[in-house]
């Protein structure tokens, strides 16, 4: 593939290509699952977005309560709007003609997207409540230009953006966001360097920019580039995640191939994450919980897994069954349930129009009655399909608490199994429990044992 990146000395982007960086144990019997399931019970993708019509798309953002996604779509100036629970494409949003959006992000309060357009340099609203352009459609007094990347603080009462303007001479836009305008520009922003990802810490005490060379420390109270971290390593840094404890920040290097790990105590880099698997890693997630992060490889069809703990890769999750390529935007679905937080992530196929749902935890199964069919000869041997979600994970089937032979998973939604003879061998409605190493589904009296006259 094309290197995304200029050979000039301070190794920018092209402006054009900016915006596309801009993601068991059985019972009674062996289960039976398809060859792409066998890897794991987490991490595992799971299908692809519904109905998804995007063209290029690049980044992905979810509102706080986890209900819907955003996906900018640089190749036909929309936006798409996901139904983030069951995973379908609601509506897309047109922007003005001459668009090209290539990154975005939900307000904390989840009211608003803020949406980053290198083709008019323009920073768009999008009210979450109608999904389309809000009232006030741009940032008031935007001066900048190429925009790549935008976060906002969460710091209590905080109304604050920073807006990283990738051009010629970059910089960092300070927006207002309870009236929508540009306020300012950081101050000592050497604009030689870049301007690539921006994440603020958690406290809203200080960000980081990744530039060309290394990250910028940015003093939020004075909204003034303070430090660069220190003993930085990796080669053209992009994009950037804080851990939810604010004490680690992970930033991906594209041409070293990387990801680096910064103590934000010290802001100092502490470790390479080298040779992972994926080539020219672009986006960087962190898990709500804080337990892992993932990575995507633009030139790779599969998701890096970093252990927080060890700041080291532990695992893939490999995409190649649906055919998709040049992975790029990735986050964590967050969840107003604090127990499913994270529990599934989104990534974006810039290269073949896809956004891929991955399970990141093993989830509970669900069954959707009727079970077909739903009922069966007392002496057992009847062949029934069972349809729901989070099947995968499959490790038996019960029916009346026996134990059904020959489970086989399908797929995530699909489990087919043998009845088992009826409890006490008479007539009866049955509870059938689903086993999965995420928690069984249960549906009650969902299959009836009768008798059949011989006559």
């Amino acid at each position: 593939m094309n290197n995304l990146l200029t050979t000039t000395a301070s190794r920018r982007f092209k402006s054009g290509l900016a915006s596309v960086m801009i993601g068991l144990a059985a019972v009674a019997a062996v289960i039976i699952v398809p060859e792409t399931a066998q890897a794991t019970s987490g991490n595992r993708a799971t299908q692809l977005v519904a109905a998804f019509t995007g063209t290029a798309p690049n980044r992905v953002a979810f509102t706080p309560d986890g209900s819907k996604a955003y996906v900018p779509n640089t190749g036909t100036n929309t936006v798409s709007v996901i139904d983030a629970q069951n995973h379908k494409q609601l509506k897309i949003i047109n922007l003005p003609r001459g668009s090209t959006p290539g990154n975005l992000a939900v307000a904390p309060d989840g009211t608003k997207v803020y949406v980053l357009d290198t083709g008019t340099h323009s920073v768009f609203i999008i009210d979450t409540k109608t999904d389309d352009l809000a009232s006030t459609s741009t940032v008031k007094g935007y001066k900048g230009t190429s925009p790549y990347s935008v976060a906002f603080s969460r710091a209590q009462g905080a109304n604050l953006a920073y807006v990283t303007n990738n051009d010629e001479v970059a910089s960092v836009s300070i927006i207002d966001t309870s009236t929508d305008t540009q306020t300012g520009a950081v101050d000592g922003y050497d604009g030689a360097q870049g301007a690539h990802g921006v994440a603020f810490a958690p406290d809203g005490t200080f960000a980081y920019v990744a530039t060309s060379e290394s990250v910028a420390v940015i003093d939020v109270s004075k909204h003034q580039q303070s430090a660069t971290v220190s003993s930085y390593t990796g080669d053209t840094p992009l994009n950037i995640a804080i851990t939810p404890d604010g004490k680690k920040a992970y930033v991906t290097n594209q041409q070293s191939n990387s990801v680096s790990v910064i103590d934000t105590g010290t802001h100092t880099q502490t470790k390479e994450v080298a040779k992972f698997n994926g080539i020219f890693p672009a986006d960087v997630a962190a898990n709500p919980d804080g337990a892992i992060v993932y990575v995507t490889g633009f030139g790779s069809h599969s998701v890096s897994v970093i252990d927080v703990a060890t700041d080291t890769q532990t695992n893939t999750v490999d995409l190649n069954s649906y055919e998709g390529n040049h992975l790029n935007g990735v986050k964590f679905r967050p969840d107003a349930n604090p127990s499913n937080d994270g529990d599934v992530a989104y990534v974006v196929y810039n290269g073949s129009d896809n956004v891929a749902v991955i399970q990141v935890h093993p989830a509970a199964a669900i069954i959707a009655p009727p079970l077909a069919p739903s009922s069966g000869q007392v002496q057992g041997g009847t062949s029934v399909t069972i349809t729901g979600k989070n099947l995968l994970d499959t490790t038996g089937v019960t029916f009346g608490g026996t134990a059904g032979t020959s489970p086989t998973v399908v797929d995530d939604k699909t489990v087919t199994v043998i009845t088992p003879a009826a409890p006490g061998g008479d007539p009866a409605q049955v509870e059938v429990i689903v086993e999965n190493e995420g928690g069984p589904g249960k549906a009650e009296k969902a299959f009836t044992y009768i008798t059949v006259d011989p006559n």
